[in-house]
C-alpha cells in the first residue's frame, strides 16, 4: 500500500469516527429527572440505597435527600447543602364534581390548615364552576390563604343549606363531562412550569361505579368511557410530578381511634427495619414503638373500601398521593407530605412525548411509594385535552408563533435556547368527528429563522403545533370549523 494511499484510509477512518461519536453525542444527551418519594424505613438512605428502573432500565441515582431540610447525599460527595425550591401546591375546587356540602367540609379543612399549607410552599386556589378561574395567586401568606378558603367554605354552605333535601342522581358524572372537567384540570397544570415537588389538592366526590367499571379502577385496566378518562388522568398527573390528595370531605370526625393491636400492626411489627429478628421462628417484637398508622381511624379503612371512592383511589394511585375522607385527617395529611424525601436519578429517553413507567426500589427489593410515570417531553394526552378545550371555546396560552398560510402550517421566527435534547415537531390534528390524530414533522433547527411545513390532509378543524425538545406549542382553529 502506497504512503498517499494510507493516508487516504486513515483520513477517511478518522472522518468516519469523527461523524460516528457526533451522531452518538446526539443521542445521549443526558438530563435529571426529580423524583419525590415517600422515606421506607427509619434509616435515611443514601444514593447507593436505591434503585430507580424506568422503562426496565436501571437508571444511576445521583442525589438524595429531604425536601423539608435542604441537603442531599451525592453519589459523589457524602453529604452537600442543596437549594431545593418547595412545594408548588394548588387547592383544585371543582364545583362541578363536587356537591356543595363536599366543597364546604374541605375548604373550611383546609383553611384550617392555611399554616401548614404555607410552609410546604406557595398556594394557588382554582375554582372550576365549569371553568377554572384563579381566586388566589401563589402565595405563602398563611392569612391570605385562611381568608380565602374561609370564604369559599362560607359560600359552599349557604349552597349546601339552600339545596339540603333535594335528591341528587347517585350516577355521579356522565363521561363527556367528567372528561370535561379533568382535560381543564389538565391543561391548567401542564402550564405550571415549577421546578421541585408539586401537590394538588383536589376537591371532588366520588360517584356510584358498575362493577365493571371498579374492577377497571382498582385494576388500573381502563374499560373506555369513565374508567379511560380517569386512568389516563391519572397517568398525565403522575408524568408531570403532581402528587394528587383527594379531598371527598363530608365529615368532621374519623370515628373512634382503634389502639388495639391488630394483624395490620403485627406485620410492621415483623417486617420492619429491625435486621436479622425478621426471620426469627416465632417472629420476635422488636423493643422500639411501631410507626404510627391512619389505618386506627375508621374513616380511613371506609376509605379504602367504599366503591364509590374507587375513582379517587385510581386517580391518587400512579401520583402515590392521599385520599382525606373526614376533616380529623388534614393535619397528618400535610405533615407527612413536609416528610417526603426525594431524589435525580440520571436518564437519556429522547424527547418523543411518551409516558414511561418508573419505579424505585431498595437494596432489599422493596417497592419505595414514588410516582408511577415520567415523561421526556409534553404527551399526546396533554395535545389533545388542549384540543378539546380549543374546540369547546375555552381560552388557551401559546408558546409558539404559528399561523396557517397557503396550505402550509407556519412557525415565525422566535428566540429560544437550545434544548438540551434535540426533538421534532408534533403536529395534532383534530377532526369534525372530534378524533384526533398526531403526526411527526422534522424539529426546528434554527428557531430564528422559523419552520414550515404542508398542511396535512382530511380538513382538519383545528391543529396544535409543538415543539416537543423546549415544550413550546401553539393551536389553531381553521376557518370553517364545525361546531
Amino acid at each position: 500500500m502506497s504512503r498517499n494511499h494510507a493516508l487516504a484510509v486513515v483520513a477517511c477512518l478518522a472522518f468516519a469516527a469523527s461523524g460516528a461519536a457526533q451522531r452518538f453525542e446526539e443521542r445521549v444527551a443526558v438530563r435529571e429527572v426529580e423524583l419525590v418519594f415517600e422515606l421506607p424505613s427509619r434509616t435515611a438512605p443514601g444514593p447507593d440505597d436505591l434503585t430507580v428502573i424506568e422503562d426496565g432500565l436501571v437508571r444511576p441515582v445521583t442525589k438524595v435527600g429531604s425536601i423539608e431540610d435542604g441537603t442531599v447525599r451525592s453519589r459523589f460527595r457524602r453529604e452537600e447543602a442543596f437549594d431545593a425550591p418547595p412545594w408548588t401546591a394548588v387547592v383544585w375546587v371543582d364545583r362541578t364534581l363536587a356537591a356543595p356540602g363536599t366543597v364546604f367540609s374541605s375548604t373550611l379543612g383546609l383553611a384550617r390548615q392555611a399554616a401548614g399549607l404555607a410552609d410546604l410552599g406557595a398556594v394557588e386556589v382554582v375554582v372550576a364552576d365549569p371553568a377554572p378561574e384563579i381566586v388566589a395567586g401563589s402565595t405563602r401568606e398563611p392569612k391570605r390563604l385562611e381568608q380565602v378558603l374561609a370564604d369559599l367554605a362560607g359560600k359552599a354552605r349557604v349552597e349546601r343549606d339552600r339545596t339540603e333535601g333535594t335528591p341528587t342522581p347517585r350516577t355521579g358524572p356522565d363521561a363527556d363531562r367528567l372528561r370535561r372537567q379533568l382535560d381543564r384540570l389538565l391543561v391548567h397544570l401542564a402550564g405550571r412550569r415549577e421546578a421541585g415537588p408539586k401537590v394538588l389538592f383536589l376537591i371532588a366526590d366520588g360517584f356510584h361505579v358498575e362493577p365493571a367499571e371498579m374492577k377497571a379502577f382498582e385494576t388500573g385496566k381502563p374499560q373506555g368511557g369513565r374508567t379511560e378518562t380517569v386512568l389516563e388522568t391519572a397517568r398525565l398527573l403522575a408524568a408531570y410530578g403532581w402528587v394528587v390528595v383527594a379531598l371527598p370531605i363530608r365529615q368532621q370526625d374519623a370515628g373512634r381511634e382503634d389502639r388495639s393491636v391488630n394483624e395490620g400492626d403485627r406485620f410492621r411489627h415483623n417486617h420492619g427495619d429491625w435486621g436479622p429478628t425478621n426471620n426469627s421462628v416465632p417472629p420476635m417484637i422488636p423493643s422500639k414503638a411501631p410507626k404510627d398508622t391512619k389505618l386506627k381511624w375508621p374513616a380511613v379503612i371506609d376509605a379504602q373500601i367504599q366503591p364509590d371512592l374507587s375513582p379517587l383511589r385510581a386517580l391518587i394511585g400512579p401520583t402515590a398521593g392521599a385520599l382525606a375522607t373526614a376533616d380529623a385527617l388534614l393535619p397528618s395529611t400535610v405533615e407527612a407530605l413536609g416528610g417526603r424525601w426525594h431524589l435525580y436519578y440520571q436518564t437519556q429517553m429522547p424527547a418523543d412525548g411518551r409516558l414511561r413507567p418508573v419505579e424505585v426500589r431498595t437494596r432489599s427489593g422493596s417497592a419505595v411509594r414514588t410516582r408511577q410515570w415520567v415523561r421526556s417531553a409534553t404527551p399526546e394526552g396533554i395535545a389533545e385535552a388542549r384540543l378539546r378545550r380549543l374546540l369547546a371555546g375555552d381560552p388557551l396560552p401559546s408558546s409558539l408563533p404559528v399561523r396557517i398560510e397557503s396550505g402550509k402550517i407556519v412557525v415565525a421566527g422566535f428566540s429560544a435556547p437550545e434544548p438540551a435534547v434535540p426533538g421534532p415537531v408534533r403536529i395534532s390534528i383534530a377532526a369534525a368527528d372530534g378524533t384526533i390524530r398526531h403526526k411527526g414533522a422534522p424539529g426546528i433547527e434554527s428557531p430564528e429563522k422559523g419552520w414550515s411545513h404542508p398542511l396535512p390532509d382530511g380538513q382538519p378543524v383545528a391543529i396544535l403545533v409543538e415543539d416537543l425538545a423546549r415544550e413550546r406549542w401553539s393551536a389553531v382553529r381553521i376557518d370553517g370549523a364545525v361546531e
